[in-house]
């Protein structure tokens, strides 16, 4: 151990110190004053490769556990009495402390940091960042009181980074019963503000979230707020959920949603539609105790708005022209539906419908489509466990200079058209 110490009976200071404990190398600064009966500690400390659940180091050992234990139990009588020792606190310290190589859980995290400070029933810690596989995980600012009856967690989150997308499912799931056993919104007060980075989920980036959640004291968690953007679009989600049992209600809105961007990130195999932009609209309500529970008793409904669309894989304006040329026969009609039904593209200039979601099936209602030289109205549904696909649409258009036998007009042709098959090689008729 190296260290330059100046002491006065009530003052130890503590400059350029160097401990190697155990292969625990310790730097820093810290400063010991004893002012009537209270100890008050303020330093800076650096502490590299620690084992939080092997370590030698009691002070770091004995932390973890306490905070840990602060995660399970909730629903006891005797939950509030962990924070007694909080309480009982006699130490005061103002203490910027950084954790090299820190392992919790299995879990190695490349440096924790903080300007933490303890006092009477309180911690906070300042300017906290939490680096994991030498990316931002999280940083901010958080709070932990305990000097009331009910003990108040707060958070204000400045930036992070967050990737659930290859967590297996069995490990979600495992989380969904940790909530619902040893959680007790009840049992605290919660505030959560602020902004994240970035949210990867499988096959789907949110950028620049901002947040603000609390609990209503009945069990209750409350997303006042929950915005980001995605696929060139901005959302909006409000809503609440519950965590003995789990349900979850949200209400939540998108604007001008890159179309091309979604099927690209989201449906890469499908031929789909391409360019413009979508608004929609909706709510969302669900209950269950595991992800797939979750995901099939789901029910989803709400509106959409879509302009400047290029529908993939089948020409309608060729059919049109070609079914409205004279002369035409039955051989011709069928060489122009075989040469155009499944090839080409059509411009949308405008869809609109609703849309839905139950028990594992989405489905399009009272769908609208306007183009140039014809109408389309169509339903369409799917099933997201099998990906089968039924599309049923009638095309509504005007065939101006055909030849009309007996007729002194020309009455509108309605087409019908049906898809139906896996969503990934549907087979059109």
């Amino acid at each position: 151990m190296n260290s330059e110490l100046s002491a006065t009976p009530i003052d130890y200071n503590f400059s350029n110190s160097y401990l190697n404990l155990k292969g625990h190398i310790i730097t820093g600064n810290l400063n010991l004053k004893f002012i009537g009966n209270e100890k008050i500690l303020i330093g800076d400390v650096t502490i590299s490769d620690i084992d939080a659940q092997k370590s030698d180091l009691p002070f770091i050992s004995s932390a973890y556990s306490y905070i840990k234990s602060l995660g399970v139990d909730m629903h006891s009588k005797d939950y509030l009495q962990k924070f007694v020792p909080l309480r009982n606190l006699k130490l005061k310290s103002t203490l910027t402390l950084n954790l090299e190589n820190f392992t919790a859980d299995n879990v190695v995290f490349d440096r924790i940091s903080a300007a933490t400070s303890f006092d009477f029933g309180q911690i906070k810690l300042d300017d906290l960042y939490l680096h994991i596989k030498n990316k931002l995980l999280l940083k901010g600012d958080a709070r932990l009181s305990a000097t009331s009856i009910q003990p108040q967690i707060k958070a204000n989150l400045s930036g992070g980074y967050i990737n659930i997308s290859d967590l297996p499912s069995d490990k979600l799931d495992k989380f969904l019963q940790y909530l619902q056993s040893e959680v007790n919104l009840k049992a605290f007060d919660i505030s959560v503000e602020g902004k994240l980075d970035y949210i990867k989920f499988p096959r789907l980036n949110a950028q620049n979230i901002d947040i603000s959640i609390d609990d209503d004291k009945n069990d209750i968690l409350n997303f006042k707020k929950f915005n980001f953007s995605s696929l060139g679009s901005a959302v909006k989600v409000s809503g609440n959920a519950s965590l003995n049992p789990i349900r979850v209600s949200a209400a939540f809105g998108v604007d001008s949603l890159d179309v091309s961007k979604a099927f690209e990130e989201l449906l890469p195999s499908m031929e789909g539609i391409r360019n413009g932009r979508v608004s929609f609209s909706g709510q969302f309500s669900s209950a269950g105790d595991t992800l797939r529970n979750i995901i099939h008793n789901g029910y989803l409904n709400g509106k959409f708005i879509s302009r400047d669309n290029l529908f993939m894989g089948v020409n309608i304006p060729s059919i049109i022209d070609g079914l409205s040329s004279v002369n035409l026969d039955k051989s011709s009609a069928m060489k122009i539906f075989g040469s155009n039904a499944n090839s080409g593209s059509s411009l949308f200039n405008e869809i609109r419908g609703d849309y839905e979601y139950s028990g594992g099936i989405f489905s399009f209602k009272n769908v609208d489509v306007a183009a140039d030289k014809y109408t389309i109205s169509a339903g369409l549904a799917f099933n997201i466990y099998d990906q089968i696909l039924d599309l049923r649409s009638i095309i509504s258009f005007y065939p101006i200079g055909a030849r009309i036998i007996s007729t002194t007009s020309v009455p509108q042709v309605k087409l019908e058209m049906v898809s139906k098959g896996s969503i990934f090689g549907a087979e059109r008729r």
